[in-house]
């Protein structure tokens, strides 16, 4: 907890801080406490703790059956005007890209060892590391959990955000996340993610909105200091009309390891999104969002082009039901042997709200991993319960 204490007395500063500089002006909180228990089974990929998939919550419908009153235009409803608190959280690193982290080309031979030690040697068996050696010392040890037959996982998070109303069109966000993510079988595997995030928003015309922000992750893996990373993004929401929203963002990430011999990055990513109501009880979101990893080793380069399709539908008794799909094509450069992976993603999520303030979920998801190296392929099933309270 020491290695949070100077990032969480940062973030509770630049919380107070527009208070002072602004004390007159409109000035706004929100909270948030998480709970989640996600059972995963068939496994032979990493599972992961993080859900991924943006599906509608029953707030956007209601918005949809108010509409927009002319008279009222300067009066956004809170949970908008706030979306999610620190949406970058460095919680959604899964094991395996924690394990692929580490000690890329141990023995020197300019060859990414998760890639060469793992290759299939052609004679048609799978010749991957089984991950029974448990001793913790390499890439392959650290990834055993992913060829385990079921992990149970637990994760907690609590949340905090402050705007402030600086103009009629412009205001000051601040937020800071903590996620505590714990795997009972696997101590290891225990992770305690910070997340803080800070800028202004301008409100360029009645439908136009930029945001801008600093965002701050930092990772600890079993105890330890695992990394952190600094993220610069801008985006632009425009509400073309009741039906249809689109945005734009762009994110640049200053990814540091901890670790001397594991590879930091810049990762540049673009973000496209399309919000379109097909009736007052359905949405759909489309989002292709492409990224490019250009790591501190350059056998650990790598390009990312994916997608995300997700529909909502609004039932009764306060319950949103959600399926979506996702694709990431993932092209690693530089390699000896070329690599080029494709995970898809299926998800099914009911979510329910009890009250105003509190609500539940229930979800089933799906992971398959396909590469031209067959000792890479892998998939997960995965059974999510959680609950959460908004104050």
């Amino acid at each position: 907890m020491k290695l949070v204490q100077k990032p969480i007395a940062f973030a509770l500063a630049a919380l107070i801080a527009p208070a002072l500089l602004f004390a007159k002006s409109p000035h706004a909180f929100k909270g948030e406490v998480e709970t989640q228990a996600r059972s995963n089974s068939n496994i032979s990929l990493a599972p992961s703790s993080n859900s991924g998939f943006d599906f509608a919550s029953l707030k956007d419908f209601d918005q949809d059956d108010e509409g927009v009153d002319a008279d009222d235009s300067d009066d956004e409803d809170e949970d908008e005007e706030f979306g999610d608190i620190a949406d970058i959280d460095g919680s959604d690193y899964d094991e395996l890209e924690l394990a692929e982290s580490d000690n890329p080309d141990e023995d020197g031979d300019g060859v990414d060892d998760l890639i060469d030690d793992d290759q299939d040697t052609g004679d048609g068996d799978d010749d991957s590391d089984d991950g029974d050696d448990g001793d913790g010392g390499s890439a392959g040890a650290k990834a055993a959990g992913r060829r385990s037959s079921s992990v149970e996982r637990y994760t907690g998070k609590v949340g905090f955000a402050h705007k402030y109303q600086i103009s009629k069109t412009a205001n000051y966000a601040s937020s800071v996340k903590l996620s505590l993510d714990k795997q009972p079988d696997r101590s290891d595997l225990g992770k305690l993610n910070f997340a803080f995030s800070t800028g202004p928003e301008f409100k360029l015309s009645d439908v136009v909105k930029l945001k801008t922000a600093v965002n701050y992750v930092r990772l600890q893996q079993n105890s330890e200091n695992f990394l952190s990373t600094w993220v610069g993004s801008v985006g632009l929401d425009w509400d073309v009309n009741k039906q249809f929203g689109l945005g734009f963002n762009y994110n640049y990430q200053n990814k540091d390891v901890t670790d001397p011999e594991s590879p930091d990055a810049i990762i540049n990513t673009l973000t496209f999104n399309l919000d379109w109501a097909l009736s007052k009880n359905d949405i759909l979101k489309f989002k292709y969002s492409p990224t490019v990893e250009d790591s501190s080793i350059t056998t650990r380069n790598k390009d990312n082009s994916g997608f995300e399709v997700a529909y909502s539908r609004k039932l009764p008794w306060n319950t949103v039901l959600g399926i979506g799909y996702k694709r990431d094509n993932v092209d690693y450069k530089k390699l000896a042997r070329p690599r080029s992976d494709q995970i898809n993603g299926f998800a099914l999520q009911l979510e329910t709200e009890f009250t105003d303030n509190f609500s539940g979920s229930l979800a089933y998801e799906e992971r398959k991993l396909n590469s031209n190296i067959n000792s890479k392929d892998g998939k997960n099933r995965s059974v999510v319960f959680g609950i959460g309270y908004n104050f």
